[in-house]
């Protein structure tokens, strides 16, 4: 009789506690409909001149996102939704973005953070202090800096993708021809920017046009472009105030959490090269004594070693570099594939390098003095009392003072399937 007592007390307190998980399994209470969803898709950041945040969101419904085509039942998604709304810090304005939107606000989608020129050299540190703290921001969101507000840039109506932020992380991923190593997501800025051994830097986007660049234009189209803008500029009611296409245009370099200037493109290939970041881009080169044309080269990668030389008044900086790189067309008339060739080809890679190698230790070493290359952080790892020693002046003249020696190498790879540069046939 006890036996059947205490099977049933034992069922029972199964059952009571099976339906206690059942319960608690039942639903997420913190869940929302996706399509209830507002999702940002990109975030601008800027400073105004009364010295409160500007934030602009590009806010897309999640088909944009989640569709190949943008587009549900043969019909068009409505462009996305611009806002910008203003606060005293980031966190007040993104506050008041949410008041100005009907539906529920979701940053697990943000692409792309674009900071405006001045917000980057005054605000950065506050910040990202907003991003380090919420849970909604993913660790791998794409980090730029724009020459200018943020604000114009974000409104880009995309090309070859459904968002604008889509279109901006294509854009800054490496491809064949482009170098965008320079480009950082918010996890690894954000350790550059709080660590004592080294300095964050990242990509600069800008208008086509402003970065120098008119894709599929003759001269006449160009100009006639130009008078155009002139007209509008003049004009009280221009005709449009959006910029039609994005690029890359240098690298953005900071110290002691501030915007502190730019990289142009053959300073940034110094830079990425020094640190064994450089994968990709084109090098022209000249054919070399009398001869007229060029040779152009595909960098497919480099290697980079330091070697710290402690122990003197100041410290010194050995950098050896690899470069290696393959052949994209030959112009020279009479260029013919050799090893000799091919060696004083390496030659001119190798002195091109080290020009751009030393153009930005010239500017950011020795001028801005600052350390985007870690040269700090490979001391430290050598002799962390030395840098101990080193840390408090390190910006403020150590840096400076380290020499710094190249040593560079170069490898042109392979020439492509075609040996010997193209020509007529003279005897036709």
């Amino acid at each position: 009789m006890k036996t059947n007592r205490s099977y049933k007390r034992k069922r029972y307190l199964y059952v009571v506690i099976l339906s206690f998980f059942l319960i608690s399994l039942s639903g997420c209470w913190s869940a929302s409909e996706i399509n209830n969803l507002a999702v940002v898709n990109v975030l601008a950041i800027d400073e105004n001149k009364a010295g409160k945040m500007e934030v602009t969101a590009v806010i897309v419904k999640p088909n944009m996102i989640f569709t190949e085509t943008g587009s549900t039942g043969g019909q068009k998604t409505k462009n996305p939704l611009i806002e910008t709304t203003t606060g005293k810090s980031l966190y007040e304005a993104v506050g008041n973005l949410s008041k100005a939107v009907p539906e529920s606000l979701y940053f697990g989608h943000l692409n792309v953070i674009v900071f405006g020129e001045r917000a980057a050299r005054e605000k950065i540190v506050t910040s990202l202090d907003f991003f380090k703290r919420q849970t909604d921001f993913r660790p791998n969101i794409t980090v730029l800096v724009a020459k200018g507000p943020a604000q114009k840039l974000v409104q880009t109506v995309p090309i070859m993708n459904t968002t604008i932020g889509l279109e901006l992380r294509n854009l800054t991923e490496s491809n064949r021809f482009d170098e965008t190593n320079m480009v950082q997501d918010i996890s690894k800025f954000t350790e550059q920017l709080l660590a004592n051994t080294a300095d964050p830097y990242t990509g600069v986007i800008q208008t086509a046009s402003e970065a120098g660049v008119d894709i599929g234009k003759s001269k006449t189209a160009r100009k006639k472009n130009d008078d155009r803008r002139n007209k509008e500029k003049k004009s009280k009611k221009p005709k449009s105030s959006k910029p039609k296409m994005l690029g890359l245009s240098g690298t953005a370099v900071f110290k002691k959490g501030r915007l502190k200037g730019y990289l142009n493109e053959r300073e940034t290939q110094g830079l990425l090269a020094i640190k064994g970041d450089l994968t990709s881009g084109i090098v022209v080169l000249d054919c070399g004594g009398n001869q007229k044309g060029t040779v152009s080269l595909t960098i497919k990668g480099t290697e980079s070693q330091y070697i710290p030389k402690l122990g003197g008044e100041t410290p010194e900086m050995v950098v050896k570099m690899r470069v290696n790189a393959e052949i994209g067309d030959i112009t020279c008339p009479d260029f013919n594939i050799s090893p000799a060739s091919i060696d004083r080809l390496n030659g001119k890679l190798a002195d091109y390098m080290k020009h751009s190698a030393t153009a930005v230790l010239n500017q950011a070493k020795n001028e801005w003095q600052t350390d985007i290359f870690s040269f700090g952080s490979s001391i430290y790892k050598k002799d962390p009392d030395t840098w101990k020693d080193l840390e408090s002046h390190w910006r403020d003249g150590k840096l400076k003072q380290m020499d710094v020696h190249l040593k560079i190498s170069a490898n042109i790879l392979r020439h492509g399937l075609f040996k010997d540069p193209g020509q007529t046939d003279e005897a036709r």
